[in-house]
């Protein structure tokens, strides 16, 4: 990613779900890259409104990790997907 020319993408989709506990030298790609593209995120596991509690520790790092890489904004699907008796 850090080869291409900042100029030639609008933004950079990035998914907190997958990204909060990468470290190594994807970790530091990643620390690299706000300051070349815009960042935005989309939620693909986030549990939000289903049978369990929110998990708040979960929100806290997804935070976290909106602040840390300057996303511009977040999306997330809500949608029914199961229940205890399915």
């Amino acid at each position: 990613m850090l080869a291409i020319d900042a100029g030639a993408m609008d933004f950079l989709e990035c998914t907190p779900d997958n990204r909060i506990q990468v470290g190594g030298r994807q970790g530091d790609v990643l620390e690299q890259l706000p300051e070349r593209f815009l960042l935005v995120s989309h939620g693909l596991s986030l549990p939000l409104g289903g049978p369990a509690p929110l998990d708040h520790e979960r929100l806290r790092r997804t935070r976290e990790f909106f602040d840390r890489h300057k996303v511009a904004f977040f999306s997330k699907l809500l949608s029914y997907c199961s229940d205890d008796s399915c």
